[in-house]
């Protein structure tokens, strides 16, 4: 994704979601459900400025930030070389929160539904995009694997966002799946499956550090 189009579209989400919260503000009741359990069920409520702004206001600061983010990289112009796949993730995240605040509109509203049927399928096509952008990220401080171990050599970057991308996109598809087939427990197969991504991800990263080490000397 270019620039000048990722600039575009991400003034152009904050900007429906602002419009949208500003609209809403007084038709809506004065408490929203703004918390949804792992079954997919309310479990807490706030006043409509929290319900309605919260994630306009998240919305605005995350553009901001990872728009900065990459000027003040040590590594900046390792940010450049993928600039457009930063660009495509960054988004992609912003538009996740911004799909979850439509379904909390649409619950509110009194479409009530299963939360976490709607919620999950999108986190796992979330884990697909970046599972393959992973690969083709280069050595940076604010985005992909970052340990010790990989900020410390490209080759142990590369390698372990190479098997840290194939292991998300496997956590998209089960976390895609839980959220049709089993609404109830998806939380859980989501958080299992990032665990286990992470963890394993830190692992492989230590080992191929030694590995590396061990060659040099």
């Amino acid at each position: 994704m270019s620039s000048k189009l990722f600039y575009i579209l991400v003034a152009a989400t904050v900007l429906v979601l602002w419009v949208t919260a500003i609209y809403l503000f007084p038709f809506m009741p004065d408490q929203l459900a703004i918390h949804w359990n792992a079954q997919g069920g309310v479990d807490g409520y706030g006043g409509k400025f929290i319900g309605l702004f919260l994630i306009p206001i998240l919305a605005l600061v995350f553009g901001v930030l990872f728009e900065v983010l990459p000027k003040i990289d040590p590594l900046k112009q390792n940010v450049s070389d993928f600039r457009r796949e930063y660009n495509l993730m960054v988004f992609s995240i912003l538009l996740l929160l911004a799909y979850f605040y439509l379904l909390s509109i649409v619950w509110n509203l009194g479409w009530q539904f299963n939360f976490s049927r709607f919620a999950a399928p999108a986190i796992g096509i979330l884990f697909l995009l970046i599972g393959s952008i992973l690969p083709r990220t280069k050595r940076n401080w604010f985005l992909g694997i970052r340990t010790p171990w990989t900020l410390s050599s490209d080759y142990v970057w590369k390698e372990t966002h190479r098997i840290g991308g194939a292991l998300f996109i496997i956590a998209g598809i089960f976390s895609s799946i839980s959220g049709i087939l089993f609404p109830a427990q998806s939380f859980f197969i989501v958080i299992a499956f990032v665990v286990l991504a992470v963890v394993w991800s830190l692992v492989y990263s230590y080992v191929l550090f030694r590995q590396e080490g061990k060659t040099s000397k």
